[in-house]
């Protein structure tokens, strides 16, 4: 891999070059245990500040940080985001590299283990979303941070994120991985609320899983949210 580095720097605005470099520093930093995987991603650091206009390198680049933020703790893993955002902001409109930083946020929420923290990484990820609603991969990490957010909140919090995933369910209709957790968003606002609020919010369960009848999840979330349904009202 040295070699390699030493060749790049010996022909030095070769992109072609650079480029090989820059994956193999990647693949070196998948392998590596994390103190020796950010010291890699230091020498990645250093050559795509070397062309920071080339988009192949920066996503080369990105891909590794999200890997080394898997492998990092909290405060580790912020400071790789932070990078990453950085990257987002100078590359506009770059798809796949937007991709690797919203798996990054969501990652990071599911790390973090304060309410206020995860709220704040969900709204980033709110953010980056409406930067790009057309990517599905972002929508759904944004969905799935939304569904983390309904099983830590209060009923009124619940509702909020649950009208935004309903939202965007009716947005990708067809998309059965944010039908999933629509339903799963439900029956965590149904086990919070009273008799009769959770009956009209199971029927809105009844109504996807009609929407959805093959789908063994959605079935099985509706499943739970009757027998939740029923505890209820043997206890009234």
């Amino acid at each position: 891999m040295r070699q390699l580095e030493e060749l790049s720097e010996a022909y030095y605005g070769n992109i072609e070059i650079a480029l090989v470099c820059a994956k193999g520093l990647f693949n070196l930093s998948n392998k590596q245990v994390v103190s020796d995987a950010l010291e890699t991603m230091n020498r990645l650091e250093k050559l795509h500040m070397r062309y920071p206009h080339s988009a192949e390198i920066s996503l080369v680049y990105a891909m590794g940080l999200f890997n080394l933020s898997n492998k990092q703790a909290v405060e580790g893993t912020r400071e790789s985001l932070r990078k990453l955002e950085v990257l987002c902001d100078r590359h506009v409109g770059n798809q796949k590299l937007a991709s690797e930083y919203g798996k990054g946020l969501y990652d990071l929420s599911n790390k973090e283990t304060e309410e206020r923290e995860i709220r704040k990484i969900i709204e980033r990820l709110g953010e980056l979303y409406q930067k790009y609603p057309d990517n599905v991969e972002i929508t759904l990490h944004y969905v799935y941070g939304l569904l983390h957010l309904t099983a830590l909140q209060t009923k009124n919090g619940v509702g909020d994120s649950l009208c935004r995933i309903e939202e965007l369910y009716r947005k990708y209709p067809y998309d059965e991985k944010i039908a999933i957790a629509y339903a799963q968003g439900l029956v965590n606002l149904a086990c919070d609320q009273t008799l009769e609020d959770a009956k009209r919010t199971i029927s809105h369960l009844r109504k996807l899983s009609g929407e959805h009848p093959k789908n063994q999840e959605i079935n099985f979330w509706y499943t739970r949210g009757e027998f939740n349904l029923a505890k209820k009202e043997m206890m009234e």
